[in-house]
């Protein structure tokens, strides 16, 4: 008994040495990307979006952001970074967009809003595989056709816009970008986390989830910059 005891002991601290330098790890990794310089130029009535998808062009990082409207388009703001970290590029858009919070996810960086209701990021799907992709659409279009996100009333999520165009909530669609194909896995995710897996395979770019809310309709677009 004393011997299985010391063994347990010894699998405990083994364990937790293991989740101390896998956050270590993480951590550094984390503070690698923040400490990227990014050299821009005075970003002059741009959105959050634009400004977003411009300083992690420059630093070559992932990212997503969510965008929700009202009737009328969000004004812009005007703001000069100079050369700078990626870190304080990213607080200086949310200064200038309070409504906004920033978080690396694995490696993506997110623009989130966390006091807003978004029922299609938040489904959680039991698995996605995507293999050889040639654009992030075809990546995307895997995605919304599964089980889990078709499920989704639209209702609830509003219907989606592609091209232009207004389509009762599908899968439809491909704005091809063309690049070297890539392939994702990824299990139990939610649709948030699955945006996040299909730009970092991708390796450089942004996803952009659009809301819009406007007398009493509700519409949403996915869309990738990069």
């Amino acid at each position: 008994m004393y011997k299985l005891g010391c063994i347990l002991g010894v699998l405990v601290v083994a364990i937790l040495i293991a989740m101390a330098g896998y956050s270590s790890q993480s951590k550094k990794t984390q503070d690698d990307i923040l400490n990227r310089r990014v050299a821009t130029d005075e970003m002059k009535n741009v959105s959050a979006k634009d400004a977003l998808a411009h300083v992690l062009d420059k630093a070559e990082v992932p990212g997503g952001i969510v965008v929700v409207r009202a009737c009328d388009d969000a004004a812009g703001f005007t703001r000069t970074l100079g050369d700078t970290t990626l870190r304080a590029a990213l607080d200086g858009i949310v200064a200038a967009n309070l409504q906004y919070k920033w978080k690396i996810r694995d490696g993506v960086v997110n623009l989130d809003l966390p006091n807003n209701d978004l029922p299609l990021l938040n489904v959680r799907v039991a698995k996605l595989e995507v293999t050889r992709a040639k654009t992030l659409d075809e990546a995307l279009n895997k995605l919304l056709a599964l089980p889990e996100v078709q499920e989704v009333s639209s209702s609830s999520v509003g219907s989606r816009m592609i091209q232009g165009g207004l389509y009762s909530f599908d899968s439809s669609g491909d704005m091809s970008q063309g690049g070297e194909q890539f392939s994702v896995t990824c299990t139990d995710v939610t649709v948030r986390e699955a945006l996040n897996a299909i730009v970092r395979a991708y390796g450089r770019a942004t996803w952009v989830y659009t809301q819009t809310d406007c007398n009493g309709r509700r519409l949403f677009y996915i869309s990738f910059q990069s």
